[in-house]
Formats: structure tokens, sequence, C-alpha cells
């Protein structure tokens, strides 16, 4: 059996027998990240705005619902105001 490393030790001469690129291409890494980061972080905006929507409406239906569990008697109220005129 092979040692494991002996890929990397082959990889690791042959990189230090090739030529690095001429230039600053500091600019075009930075500008192809930043290009990436906005394109996963749209779908999440998206889901997050209606993830957050859908919890506010779910928020208002709870207050009213706990409104009406603190005081029992105010359902048989509110049918009465409605059968009396």
């Amino acid at each position: 059996m092979t040692d494991p490393f002996d890929y990397m030790d082959k990889l690791a001469t042959r990189a230090r027998h090739d030529r690095a690129p001429q230039g600053d291409v500091s600019q075009r890494i930075l500008y192809r990240l930043a290009e990436q980061e906005s394109r996963v972080e749209s779908p999440m905006l998206v889901f997050a705005a209606g993830y957050a929507a859908v919890a506010s409406a779910a928020l208002a239906y709870g207050y009213v619902l706990f409104g009406s569990m603190t005081d029992p008697l105010l359902s048989l109220f509110q049918q009465a105001t409605v059968v009396m005129p």
C-alpha cells in the first residue's frame, strides 16, 4: 500500500516547478467572491422576508386569541350583544 501523502508530495513538487502568474489578480478574485455572495444571499433574503411576514400575521392572530382566552365569558358576552339590540 502506498503512502497517502505521496500524492501530496508529488503535487507539491510539480507546483514548485510551475511559474506563478504575472500581475495582480487580487481584484479579480475579490470581485468574483463578492459576485458569488450576492447570488447566495438573494434567495435567503426573500425567504427571510416571507417568513417574517407569516410570523407577524401569526403573532397578530395569537394576540387576538390570547385576549379571548384571558376572559372565558368574553365569547358569551359578544354573542349576547349580537342577540340584544
